[in-house]
């Protein structure tokens, strides 16, 4: 992620764990690279007063995929949240459309 410093506070420390160098995935770099940008700016968000992000790589069990994890010291999500986060076009985000209310 470049430029992080322009995204994020100060007090959003980015801890990158490259635990696969060299290794290469089958994927559109802009498609990974929105979904990278939407879960960092989505953990920003739940660390209003900071903390860390954490992004690492590691190679799955086979040892032909690449595991890629996201985590962060944020507030987390109530219940009702998570019951969602896997709908088409859900957001918290107010002012925008919700279709699963």
């Amino acid at each position: 992620m470049q430029s992080h410093n322009k995204v994020f506070p100060e007090d959003v420390v980015i801890d990158l764990e490259a635990g696969c160098e060299g290794a290469r995935i089958k994927a559109v770099e802009s498609q990974i690279e929105q979904i990278l940008l939407n879960l960092a700016n989505n953990a920003k968000d739940a660390m209003p007063d900071g903390g860390l992000l954490t992004v690492s790589t590691l190679k799955g069990p086979s040892g032909k995929s690449i595991i890629i994890r996201i985590g962060d010291t944020g507030t987390g999500m109530p219940a009702d949240v998570l019951a969602n986060i896997f709908k088409p076009f859900f957001t918290t985000k107010s002012g925008v459309y919700r279709d699963w209310e």
